[in-house]
């Protein structure tokens, strides 16, 4: 995985000058940390982030800023231009590019290195799979949408997510791998039950970022909620697919909670999203309160979708992985939790 070649990099950028070791996060984090002691016992901690491409700009603007209570943020890229990684100097980030480039800023060590060379990666046969990404993360939906109780044959598992079985298997390999499933074993097969499902939740939305969806932001279409909501049926009744997630989303689910910007998942096919906006008098605005969202996850997002509401809403499990880091969100994503999806868990 990429955590080893950084490592291996900060290593020989930093030649002696202070010690790496890999550190643990706390348990419910996914992810990778690291700790950098120098001689004198002067030390830091890091957590290594992928750097995602669709938010170069607003990631490095706040890349500076950016540190929990233990952790300092540290960016892995690949084979970066010259242009970002001067970005991500000038905002005092920390990075390692695996195409051999290294730099620290911290108040008592300063590395900046460019010439090193690249540590070899992984083969794609030894590669693990990302449980959380768009394919696999089927498994997980489908793991944490039955009792946990019951145990998933490979096979089956794969015929419920519509993954291949090979998905399936090697998905259920990592997640074992990490403690958030177990194999039970009965002669040559094996059953995978799900060790601690609020777990998997925490580690799978920890990695999720909501993001890193594509937003079209426009000032709302109507006065109230209500007006809004009818409007936006009306206005995107020809489009493939949609769906409401996020403040507003819960709020159709879980009345008790309370609805906020209107934020809805569309999956256009022949339509471009400035076509339709026109069409309908949608109003650009950068503070506007009604949301557009193309979807990270093209295919998985939609799996659950309600269509039993006043308009479409995304799946409970979904609308927690939204929630869990938009401001004032993770209060909500709990209480779907603890209201509906425990009771799922418990059969």
């Amino acid at each position: 995985m990429f955590d080893k070649q950084a490592l291996a990099l900060l290593e020989k950028a930093l030649g002696g000058k202070a010690i790496i070791r890999k550190v643990p996060l706390p348990s419910e984090d996914a992810g990778s940390a690291l700790e950098v002691r120098t001689r004198g016992g002067q030390h830091e901690r890091f957590r290594l982030v992928p750097w995602k491409r669709r938010a170069e700009e607003s990631e490095a603007k706040k890349a500076a800023s950016w540190q929990s209570r233990y952790y300092r943020r540290m960016w892995v890229l690949r084979n970066a231009s010259d242009g970002l990684r001067q970005e991500l100097r000038e905002s005092h980030a920390c990075f390692v590019d695996l195409a051999g480039a290294v730099h620290l800023d911290l108040p008592y060590l300063i590395v900046d290195r460019s010439d090193l060379k690249p540590v070899p990666a992984l083969s794609s046969t030894s590669r693990l799979i990302d449980p959380f990404a768009d394919r696999s993360s089927q498994v997980v939906r489908v793991l944490l949408t039955h009792p946990v109780a019951r145990g998933w044959g490979v096979r089956e598992l794969a015929a419920a997510a519509s993954v291949t079985p090979s998905t399936a298997s090697r998905t259920a390999r990592q997640l074992e791998r990490q403690g958030l499933v177990s194999l039970r074993r009965a002669g040559r097969t094996a059953r995978v039950v799900v060790s601690d499902p609020m777990t998997l939740v925490r580690r799978w939305a920890n990695a999720y970022d909501w993001g890193r969806n594509t937003r079209h932001t426009f000032e709302p279409p109507g006065n109230g909620i209500q007006e809004i909501l009818a409007r936006i049926r009306n206005d995107l009744s020809d489009v493939s697919r949609w769906g409401l997630t996020l403040p507003t989303g819960a709020w159709l689910v879980a009345p008790e909670l309370q609805w906020g910007a209107v934020h809805v998942y569309v999956e256009l096919s022949g339509l471009d999203i400035s076509e339709i906006a026109q069409r309908n008098g949608w109003r650009p605005a950068d503070d506007g309160s009604f949301h557009v969202l193309f979807p990270y996850y093209k295919h998985s997002v939609w799996r659950d979708l309600r269509t039993d509401l006043p308009v479409p809403v995304v799946s409970d499990l979904q609308l927690v992985l939204d929630l869990w880091h938009y401001p004032g969100g993770r209060e909500m994503a709990n209480h779907l939790v603890q209201s509906r999806l425990r009771r799922v868990w418990e059969g």
